[in-house]
């Protein structure tokens, strides 16, 4: 697994806030959220506090907004 950077070059880990954008429906969607997990696609985030299924990919991370 390679170690998880944001597009400004900042690692970043489980329990962190991040900043990403992906496309919902053919457009972009850009939000927050809690990182719990990561695979060997992607990051793991959770909706609403609530940690289901939705990966990430490396490439769709902005920023790191808070550290745990």
């Amino acid at each position: 697994m390679t170690t998880p950077i944001d597009s400004r070059g900042y690692t970043y880990g489980v329990g962190d806030t991040i900043s990403f954008q992906c496309l919902i429906a053919y457009r972009k969607h850009r939000s927050r959220s809690k990182v719990y997990g990561f695979t060997e696609h992607g990051a793991l985030i959770s909706c609403n506090g609530i940690r289901q299924k939705f990966q990430l990919k490396w490439n769709e991370v902005i920023k790191v907004i808070a550290y745990k």
